[in-house]
This record gives C-alpha cells, structure tokens and sequence, in this order.
C-alpha cells in the first residue's frame, strides 16, 4: 500500500468516527444531561473495541472465503458470523453496565452507534477510501444531527442546546471537508484509471494542489462561520461610521447654503434662541436649493460615469500594476482543440516564432519556463506526433522522444514542478531547456 493510499484510508476511517459525533452528544444532553469531556473520551473508546471487533471479523472472514483450506460451503456460515458478530462487544457492554449500574440511556446511545461502527470495520476490509467512506455516513451524520437538533429544540435545555448547536454545526464543516476530500481524490483515480487502461500518470503535485484548494476554501467558510457574529458587528460598526460621516458632510453642505440671519441668536441669559421674521422663508428655500444641487450632481456622475471611473483607474494603476502581470499568466503551455485544428502550417509558424520571442524577453523564471515548454509543444505540432488537447505530460514526453529522437524526462519532469507545484526553476533548468529548444527542429 503507498503513502498515498494509506493516508486517505486513514481519512476515511477517521470520518466514520466522526459521523458518530451527534450520538455522543445526544447521550451527554438526553440521557446523562449533561456535558462532560471524559464522558466523550469513554464514549469514543467503546466505539473502537467495536470497530476492532468489526476488523477482526471482518479480516477472518476474507481469510475464509480466499483461503484454500476451508471449503466453499462454510463460506456462507463464517459471512453470517461476521455480521452478527456485534452481539459480543454489545454483551460485553450491557455486563460492564450491569456492573457498575450505569444510566439506561447508555445502552441506547452507545451501543447504537457501536453496532454501526463494527460494520464500518466488518464491511470495509480489504477496500479503498471510497469504499471505506462512502456518503451513506455523510448523510447518518446530518440526519442524526438533526434530530438531535429538533428534540433538543423542544426541550426547554436552552443554554445546553446553544451550545451543543454550535459543536454539531462545527462537527458538520468537520464531515463535509472529509467527503469532499475523498470525493475529489476518487474522482481523479477514476479519471486516470479511465485512461490509457491507467497508463498516464498524473503530474507531480496535482493531489496537493487540489488538497490544498480544498482545504483553503474550507478554512475561509470555516473561519466565517466561526466569526460570524463579531464580523457582523465590524460590518454594522464600518457601515454606521460612512452613513454618520455621510450625514456630517450634507449637514456641513447645507449650512454653507444658508444665510447668517438663519442662523439662531442666544442672548447673553441662556434663553430660547430668537429667529428672525423671515427664518422660515430662507430656510425652506435653501433646503430646496441644497436638494437642487444633490441632484445635478447625481445626474452628472450618472451620465459622466464611465470617463469618470476610467480616471479613477487611470489614477491607481501605478498601484497595482505589478500585481496585474503576476495574475494575468498566459496559458500557451495548454494545447486546446481548437489552436491544434484550427491554425494553418502558415499561421502555426507566425505563432511559433511570436512564441520565441516572448521566451527570450521574458524575466519570471516561472513564465519563461513554462514559455519554452508551450514552444516545445508547437514544435511537436509540426512533426508526426502532434499533442492532443487531452494529453498528459508524459504522452508529451513519449511524443517528443519519439520524434526528436532525445532524453525529455528531466525537462518534463522540471515543468510539472514548475506548473503544478508552484516550485521555480533553477538556473541549470532553465540553461538545460534552453539547450534543448535550440536542438529541437
């Protein structure tokens, strides 16, 4: 078994155990009442002497039914044993709860989600990660947890179910990063073993790139999730801070557009402040001059809104210039269907050479990398073993050894690094591949 292989068995193992969460919070909350750390530890415990009971069985039993040495017809007796093997741990348990006399509510919880965890390790011997974990423990997850959530609702246990809502939700992101995890590896062996009768391996680093998209966008929902409440406060804070400062500056506005005799008198004993005869009047008619004015300009950023927001970038371009170049990655190393039909021989050696120039200007050590290997593929397009828009890296490689008749894994072995795990060519590399573009004819 490879690294690999290994470390998402152990995922999905590990999202069995997790899909079990609500039951340990459905015995803390309904049964014992109350939420203790070590109850979860114990409660944890008994479910792995299950799922090692479930192990056991379910190892003896594929050593049965592929062993020479017992007959096929006993093969259907040792199957029913392993599937009714739960009774022994659940004996063993309701004997230890006799004992020490514990709570009926134990039985129910615990032992519920240990028969289900000995299946979890009776049925999954001998499989992959997809059979391991599939989404039937994804969904055993949501509906327990909602029904956890509904009898938790209708108890009157406010301050227990506040927070025993918040771990299940958190529990809940825990589940879904598992089964999306799992599901995006599965799919890329699916992919891969679909091609070239599982031939064409994948680039290096491909499985961490995605792991890690996957896991970045968990983090980011996760993280909003968590501080939901204090980024909503930030938000009414920032929100509140640009209407109050809005409302300064039109009250700062409209007083301009008044007159003194507006303004009001105070005498000298603090009295009621004394208005002019006609305050009313000018008052009104500044109001509606101020409105007046709000308007114009209103109608004149409407209709002036493009040259206006193209001197707003115009203005900060400076500003994020380099960050453009570094984002705008032009993508000549992927050969699509229609560059690979659509260009006459004419027209592929304009763009061949408009490809060499840009590979000799360019500076990024990773552009000029990657630069040189979409010119390699366009002098691949012109000999007998043309890429296809649906080859791998190492079709290339076999393409191009085929064809130019030289060693091309150091090269394609470097480019994988370059694109798909973000690590930069050293100066040898790119020494070395512009030696072979130069034999390249």
């Amino acid at each position: 078994m490879n690294k690999n292989r290994l470390l998402y068995n152990s995922v999905a193992y590990i999202g069995q155990f997790v899909s079990l969460f609500p039951f340990a919070f459905m015995l803390e909350t309904l049964g014992l009442e109350t939420l203790t750390v070590w109850h979860f530890f114990a409660a944890y415990g008994v479910w792995v002497a299950f799922w090692a009971f479930g192990l056991l069985a379910g190892k003896i039993s594929e050593r049965v039914t592929n062993g020479r040495k017992f007959r096929q017809k006993y093969t259907p007796i040792v199957n029913l044993l392993s599937n009714i093997g739960f009774i022994v741990p659940s004996a063993i348990l309701i004997a230890v709860g006799i004992a020490l006399d514990l709570e009926f509510s134990i039985y129910v919880f615990i032992m519920a989600a240990g028969i289900i965890i000995y299946f979890g390790g009776c049925l999954t011997v001998g499989k992959k990660y997809g059979g391991i974990f599939p989404k039937t423990w994804f969904v055993l997850y949501f509906v327990s947890a909602v029904i956890a959530t509904l009898i938790l609702a209708l108890s009157k246990k406010t301050e227990i179910a506040s927070k025993v809502e918040f771990m299940l939700c958190v529990g809940f992101a825990v589940i879904t990063l598992i089964t999306v995890v799992l599901s995006n590896q599965l799919n890329i062996d699916k992919c891969t073993n679909q091609r070239d009768s599982g031939k064409a391996v994948l680039p290096d680093g491909l499985r961490r790139y995605n792991l890690l998209i996957v896991i970045g966008i968990f983090a980011i929902t996760t993280g909003l999730f968590v501080f939901a409440k204090p980024l909503g406060n930030l938000f009414k804070t920032v929100i509140g801070a640009v209407v109050n400062a809005v409302l300064s500056v039109t009250q700062m506005l409209s007083k301009l557009f008044k007159s003194p005799e507006d303004t009001a008198q105070v005498d000298s004993d603090g009295e009621e402040p004394i208005l002019s005869s006609n305050t009313n009047e000018t008052s009104n008619f500044g109001d509606v001059y101020f409105v007046l004015i709000m308007a114009v300009l209103i109608i004149l950023v409407i209709a002036f809104r493009k040259p206006i927001w193209n001197a707003i970038k115009n203005l900060f371009a400076p500003l994020f210039k380099n960050c453009k170049k570094a984002v705008d990655v032009p993508f000549y190393d992927e050969i699509t269907e229609s560059s690979a039909k659509t260009l006459t021989p004419k027209a592929q050696k304009r763009a061949e050479r408009v490809l060499s120039k840009q590979y000799e200007r360019e500076n990024s050590p990773e552009r000029k990398y990657r630069l040189g290997y979409a010119l390699f593929l366009a002098k691949l397009r012109r000999t007998k073993c043309p890429p296809e828009p649906f080859d791998t890296t190492d079709i290339h490689r076999e393409k191009g050894e085929s064809a130019f008749n030289e060693n091309l894994r150091e090269f394609s072995e470097t480019y994988n690094k370059v694109r798909y795990a973000d690590i930069p060519p050293v100066a040898e590399q790119l020494a070395a591949e512009s030696e072979l573009l130069k034999k390249l004819k």
